[in-house]
């Protein structure tokens, strides 16, 4: 009796198994003919290798994507209209957004739908949590926008509890003009021109009326940022000039005779400008960024203070 029990509980827990309902895959996102009344898809595809990634966006292997995958529709009634949709995954929301700034970089003729949209040309680009997301439009036959947003509603509402967070760390804001993310890129690995550093944020401003690229990074604590700024200078060969402004000790280099970056640090915060033409404007933004940069550290004490 005992036997036929043991059987009937185990044949019980394999039938419930096998109807469970399997996970969704990254393809299951992308839109269906019945979500897009009036277009065929014609054919989907699926990359999870970073290299052939990197050959669709070449930025995305920067980012450590997890995979890619795409589908073509063509419109019935006229097959010179065409739609791409690509979705590409990644293991972070800062890593998605990360190849969505590279991607959009500062182009001033992007028009935004809130922070995380942004049509330029024939496209629409999303971030959406660890998701990157693209939508465009064949060269042939007219655009109409208002396709390319149905296409990204429906992968939205496809991705609609899958895709994590919807807020970036308050933090990645910290030099942005108005708060906003729009002006703002993310770079992992770094810049080539900040030898020793990664996890960098590049913000166009305006300061005075003139517009300049600022750089920054939040670290854990002031001690691992002052070892950072001193890793800079010694990546740098020398190429850094040590200068004091007050009490900041800026490191200035020459990127040309008509260009200079200079890089401080200041609490946990590494910052610095990018563009600097002269040395007399280096040291006006540093004035301006560090009573920025302080600002943000003192906010982040005080928050973190214990309740009495």
């Amino acid at each position: 009796m005992k036997r036929i029990l043991v059987f009937v509980s185990m044949l019980c827990l394999f039938m419930s198994c096998t109807f469970l309902p399997k996970p969704g895959t990254t393809a299951d996102y992308l839109p269906r003919d019945t979500d897009v009344p009036g277009w065929v898809l014609t054919q989907k595809y699926s990359l999870k290798s970073s290299r052939k990634i990197a050959q669709v966006a070449p930025h995305s292997s920067e980012y450590d994507p997890v995979e890619m995958v795409g589908a073509d529709y063509n419109y019935l009634s006229d097959n010179s209209r065409t739609i791409s949709v690509r979705v590409f995954k990644f293991r972070t929301m800062l890593y998605a957004f990360g190849l969505y700034g590279r991607e959009r970089g500062f182009d001033r003729d992007a028009q935004f739908s809130g922070d995380d949209t942004y049509v330029l040309d024939r496209g629409l680009f999303s971030h959406l949590g660890k998701f990157y997301v693209s939508v465009s439009a064949g060269s042939g036959g007219e655009c109409d926008p208002a396709v390319l947003h149905h296409f990204l509603g429906v992968v939205r509402q496809n991705l609609k509890g899958q895709a994590g967070p919807d807020k970036l760390p308050d933090y990645i804001l910290s030099l942005s003009d108005r708060g906003s993310s729009r002006d703002i890129i993310y770079y992992k690995d770094g810049l080539a021109t900040i030898p020793g550093v990664r996890d960098l944020f590049v913000t166009r401003r305006y300061i005075s009326g003139t517009s300049y690229d600022l750089v920054y990074s939040r670290l854990p604590n002031a001690f691992d940022a002052e070892q950072t700024f001193h890793k800079i200078l010694k990546a740098g060969s020398g190429s850094f000039i040590l200068t004091k402004i007050g009490s900041i000790q800026p490191a200035i280099k020459a990127v040309s005779s008509t260009e200079f970056l200079f890089i401080s640090h200041y609490k946990q915060w590494i910052f610095g400008v990018l563009n600097a033409e002269n040395m007399k404007e280096v040291n006006k933004i540093i004035i301006y960024l560090y009573g920025d940069i302080r600002v943000r550290a003192e906010k982040k004490v005080t928050s973190a203070a214990p309740e009495q």
